[in-house]
């Protein structure tokens, strides 16, 4: 699973739902539901200051709280 625009899409008033339509928070979910192994990736040369290597670091270790892999 890609979650490389995840940090910033969080950014914004975004409601995730599953399929009952019961709003979810994306870390959690994908980890309930068996993912243990996602994509993020870095930008060489953000035009943003999005997916930075600090950014991403930082989006990592909260991906490794739910024991999902980055």
């Amino acid at each position: 699973m890609d979650l490389s625009f995840q940090s910033e899409l969080e950014n914004y008033p975004i409601v995730y739902k599953d399929a009952n339509n019961n709003p979810i928070e994306v870390l959690p979910y994908i980890k309930n539901k068996g993912c243990n192994l996602v994509r993020i990736k870095i930008w060489h040369t953000p035009l943003d200051n999005q997916n930075t290597l600090e950014q991403v670091m930082a989006y990592a270790l909260r991906i490794k709280q739910y024991e999902v892999y980055a």
